[in-house]
């Protein structure tokens, strides 16, 4: 579980930029990730 916490902070450090420069649907994709990790 805390793996998972680590991971998902260093997906998000890189995941920010790349939402930026991706498709709204992209972006929306990422954020359902998050929210699936928040749930594990």
């Amino acid at each position: 579980m805390q793996g998972l916490i680590v991971l998902r902070g260093k997906l998000d450090q890189s995941t920010l930029q790349n939402i930026y420069s991706s498709t709204s649907s992209e972006a929306v994709a990422m954020v359902q990730w998050t929210v699936f990790l928040f749930v594990q």
